[in-house]
């Protein structure tokens, strides 16, 4: 079973909270599984079933008018996000650095079967070729990730194209 640090479920309740009926939703399945009434229960450093993470996600798209592009959209939002609360290190300062340190963060959040590391299948200043399987969920979220990542390096040209199964083109 693959598991997830809460800080993941967490950030997704967090932008699916104004909508009182699929956060409920969400929450019933989390107190099913964890015992949890609500996501802000949640540890952000605790593992918790990557089926919580996906239910969350999968509501997220069904409760917003642009289905699964949401996952799209709650993915761009990460990277900005982390940057603007400090966390992310100071040395990070081409897109190409932020794409192989989301590789390690990867590994650090996630754990158990399905969890496979990223492979780079080209890795240079503008372009990247990465195969990044999600383990159990839709992996539409990673588009989002690797637009943000761009953002927060001020890419505004920037492309995201799924070549094939779980292989992301970057090119920026």
């Amino acid at each position: 079973m693959a598991e997830v640090k809460g800080i993941s479920i967490m950030v997704c309740g967090d932008l699916m909270s104004p909508d009182q009926k699929h956060i409920q939703k969400a929450n019933q399945y989390l107190q099913i599984l964890t015992g949890k009434a609500s996501y802000k229960e949640l540890h952000p450093s605790e593992w918790y079933d990557v089926r919580v993470y996906e239910y969350f996600m999968d509501t997220f798209a069904e409760a917003s008018v642009t289905g699964e592009y949401a996952l799209v959209i709650l993915g761009k939002r990460i990277y900005p996000r982390l940057n603007k609360l400090g966390v992310l290190p100071k040395s990070l300062t081409t897109p190409l650095d932020f794409i192989q340190y989301e590789a390690q963060g990867f590994l650090d959040n996630h754990r158990g079967a399905g969890v496979v590391p990223r492979r780079f299948i080209k890795a240079t200043a503008g372009e990247v070729i990465v195969h990044a399987p999600a383990p159990g969920y839709n992996s539409k979220l990673y588009e989002g990730i690797y637009l943000g990542i761009l953002d927060v390096c001020g890419v505004k040209t920037g492309k995201v194209k799924i070549t094939a199964k779980d292989t992301f083109h970057i090119s920026w």
